[in-house]
This record gives C-alpha cells, sequence and structure tokens, in this order.
C-alpha cells in the first residue's frame, strides 16, 4: 500500500481486492487429474487419424518419399519431404487464391445484371416455407425465419413460371440457392430439404421478385 493512502483507501482497496479474489474463484475450473491411459488412447487416436488424412490429402509422388508414415505423422521429415510438402501447399494457397479473384471479378459483373436488393435479400438458408399462395399472375412462398439469416418473411414472384419442382415444399427447409438473368428474367434455383430428408429442387423464373416482413415484434 502506498504511505500517503488513508484508513478509509486501503479499506476500500482490500475490499475490492476479496471481491475480485471471490469472482476469480468462482471462474476457476479445475483440470482433470492426469488420467495415463485416457491420454495414451487420445493420442493413439490423434497419431492414427494423422496417418489416414497425411495419405488422403498429399498426391502420391510426395507420399512415395516418405519412408515412414508413423514418423512424418509425429512432424519429422526428411529435408526433401518438407520441400515438396511446403511446395505442394504453396501452389495449393495460389490456387485459392486465384479462384477467389475470379469469383469475385465473375461476382461483380453477374451483379450488374442483377438487382443488388434481390440477390441481398434472398438469404433463406435454414428458414422454412410454411405457406405457398398461387394465382394465375403470382406465387408467394412464406417462411418461418425463425433460426435463419433474415427478417424477411415473405417472397413474392410476379409473372412467374414453375420450371422444375421436385416435391411437395410445404414445410420444407430451404438450404441452397442460386439466382440469374435468363431471357430478361430472374431464374432462382433452390435446393430444399423436406420433412423426410429428402431433397427437393425447384426452379423457377419470374419478370420481378419482392419481399416483405409480416410479422414485426
Amino acid at each position: 500500500f502506498n504511505e500517503d493512502m488513508s484508513e478509509a483507501e486501503i479499506t476500500l482497496l482490500k475490499a475490492s481486492y476479496q471481491k475480485e479474489r471471490e469472482a476469480a474463484k468462482k471462474n476457476y475450473i479445475p483440470h482433470e487429474p492426469f488420467d495415463r491411459e485416457k491420454a495414451s488412447e487420445q493420442f493413439q487416436k490423434a497419431f492414427l487419424y494423422k496417418q489416414e488424412h497425411t495419405k488422403r490429402i498429399l498426391p502420391g509422388d510426395i507420399l512415395n518419399r516418405i519412408a515412414d508414415i508413423r514418423v512424418y505423422a509425429l512432424d519429422n521429415a526428411s529435408r526433401q519431404v518438407i520441400k515438396a510438402v511446403t511446395k505442394f501447399c504453396e501452389a495449393n494457397e495460389q490456387s485459392v487464391n486465384r479462384t477467389t479473384k475470379e469469383y469475385e471479378k465473375y461476382y461483380k459483373e453477374a451483379l450488374k445484371s442483377l438487382d443488388s436488393n434481390v440477390v441481398k435479400n434472398i438469404n433463406f438458408h435454414d428458414c422454412k416455407i410454411i405457406e405457398i399462395k398461387q394465382s394465375e399472375l403470382s406465387l408467394s412462398i412464406l417462411f418461418d425465419n425463425f433460426g435463419g439469416f433474415t427478417d424477411i418473411d415473405e417472397m413474392q414472384f410476379e409473372n412467374y413460371k414453375i420450371i422444375k419442382q421436385d416435391g411437395f415444399m410445404q414445410n420444407s427447409c430451404w438450404l441452397y440457392d442460386e439466382i440469374y438473368k435468363s431471357n430478361g428474367k430472374y431464374e432462382l434455383q433452390v435446393l430444399l430439404r423436406n420433412e423426410n430428408g429428402l431433397l427437393i429442387e425447384f426452379i423457377v423464373s419470374a419478370e420481378r421478385i419482392s419481399f416483405k416482413i409480416n410479422n414485426k415484434a
């Protein structure tokens, strides 16, 4: 303690320290005592997994240079193998970066032909279709978006045409989608999963797509 501190300040400081100490005690998570058998079992599983993983990801010409895959799984290898693996990893990284840049370029070009608001609002992954409203000129899909990533609960298609529908869509879960512009219309391709776990492909084209938020808290 500082000699210039008053008794009241010292008392307050001690109380603060005691409070922090008690909080630290409550948050402390004790470690389990070392279990040699359990640790040995975990090591064995990890060791075998790494060997199999190495066999899957490395090309044959590199695997042929590895004298003992068990030694490699323990992070030991000859300089020749290390050099080959490093070169392989660098080539993979370059390929990923090149593919990412090409995709970004394609996406920017494709976005020019699409309404960015439409693209942005089609975000129904993990949403459940609860109702389909259909007339001659319009189609509406209503969602239960609880657990999804959007506040939108209705999507509407105007002057539409269903190109493909593999099964009954109500109560199915929205998994994946792609949208294109074809012959001046939007074409939305969707993959759904029904209550029985079966996949449904749904493709619809429309002149206009709009969205609604019906259930406001």
